[in-house]
């Protein structure tokens, strides 16, 4: 660009500010092609104190709860213990076996020991009785 004295005068850009410009030689020599992210989600207790759990790899939501009403008490569930089922199922049988917190539920659901069909420590740990007539 010409001045109005015939002399050349060279464009200035705007300088970004001083954490732009770290973060942008940071990414020139490390670049983050992705970013680690936690398989489940835990959010934060619902109203009856339960846990709702994303599991971002299969796209399912579980509840992490303790039984509140007389129907789970008369299909199964026990007191002072943590149960785990998916969202969608409303049946009121228990669907995992019992655990002592809520965090040891949530283990659970990470070690994908759960379910009652999947084989657990606590029953493979069991006593048996044996009866003889």
């Amino acid at each position: 660009m010409q001045s109005t004295h015939g002399q050349f005068t060279k464009l200035r850009r705007p300088v970004p500010p001083s954490a732009s410009v770290y973060a942008l030689a940071m990414l020139t020599r490390q670049p983050v092609y992705s970013a680690p992210v936690p398989r489940f989600h835990i959010e934060s207790r619902v109203v009856d104190a339960s846990l709702l759990v994303a599991d971002r790899a299969s796209g399912e939501r579980f509840q992490v709860y303790t039984p509140r009403f007389v129907s789970q008490f008369r299909a199964g569930h026990r007191a002072g213990l943590w149960y785990v089922r998916r969202t969608t199922d409303v049946e009121i049988t228990p669907r995992s076996p019992g655990f002592a917190t809520a965090r040891d539920a949530v283990e659970a659901l990470r070690a994908g020991s759960w379910s009652l069909s999947a084989p657990s420590r606590e029953r493979r740990r069991g006593s048996y009785r044996v009866y003889w007539s």
